[in-house]
This record gives structure tokens, sequence and C-alpha cells, in this order.
């Protein structure tokens, strides 16, 4: 899959198979946007790794299932 500089946006990231997505999508090119609530330590440092693939990578702590995040959305 070619990225072409496009990013994932990844919930769950820093554990399990949300980590293996982000680790593979990183491998393919993407940049990788982690978006975690629970364990933040986790989270950052899976976007450490995914940089050292060559991604750029960022967590975000939010809790998609909020009403105001998803409002703010719309």
């Amino acid at each position: 899959m070619a990225a072409n500089g496009r990013t994932a946006l990844i919930t769950g990231a820093g554990k399990n198979i949300g980590r293996a997505c982000a680790h593979l999508l990183a491998q393919d090119g993407f940049n990788i946007a982690i978006v975690g609530s629970s364990d933040r330590g986790a989270c950052e440092k899976v976007a450490a790794e995914c940089q050292k693939f060559g991604a750029k990578a960022d967590r975000k702590s939010t809790r998609l299932n909020s009403s105001h995040v998803s409002e703010s959305r719309m």
C-alpha cells in the first residue's frame, strides 16, 4: 500500500492490534496519529517506535466517544 504522505489515525495503538497496525502503516510510509486515553506512556512509546520507521508520529489524548468531540468534528 503506497501512503503518499497520508496520515493514519489509530485508536488504541498503545497495545496489541493497534500497536501492530501503527507499526505496519509506519513501515508503509504513513504518518501516524495515535489517539489514546488510558495509557499515555504506551502510546508515546509506540509513537517513538513509528518514528524509527521514518514516520511522523504523534500521540493525542482524548476520548473519541465524548459528545464534545463528536459535535466539534461535524
